[in-house]
């Protein structure tokens, strides 16, 4: 909605990380996100953003988690906001509609911040983009022939 934001955790990584640590998880300003930027309020008046996250950070030390397991929760995070800005096209295989990713560019990012094969990870995004598409379109269509040939 308008005027609306996301988690506030977000906007707090975004401006609470050095440059080194925001280039070393690919992040950029809050207005780049689809997740973020969708609502108008990237940044909100009055709000502390980079004192929030010291203060988060303080909290996940306290209740003793360590360097390497914080900087897992930040490239999570940060996956979240490139899975969000990912771009889908489509093209027909054997008479059905598939999806396949516009730019690898997020899809590249979120496998080296998870650890994960870039490869695989497009695949198992676009199988679950085209079987969603599949579902919402002809899982109505049998509904309703169903009903009609009761």
């Amino acid at each position: 909605a308008n005027k609306e934001r996301n988690y506030h955790v977000f906007y707090e990584l975004l401006e609470g990380l050095n440059d080194w640590e925001k280039q070393k998880l690919y992040l950029q300003g809050a207005e780049t996100y689809y997740y973020l930027n969708q609502g108008g309020a990237c940044v909100l008046k009055g709000k502390q953003e980079k004192q929030d996250f010291q203060l988060l950070l303080q909290c996940l030390e306290t209740i003793g988690l360590h360097a390497n397991q914080i900087s897992n929760i930040w490239a999570i995070l940060s996956s979240i906001l490139q899975l969000g800005n990912i771009c889908f096209s489509s093209y027909e295989s054997e008479s059905f509609e598939v999806a396949r990713i516009f730019s690898e560019a997020e899809a590249r990012r979120v496998g080296s911040l998870l650890q994960v094969s870039s490869e695989a990870l497009q695949t198992v995004i676009t199988h679950k983009v085209t079987e969603t598409t599949y579902d919402r379109i002809y899982c109505p269509l049998s509904v309703e022939s169903a009903v009609e040939s009761r």
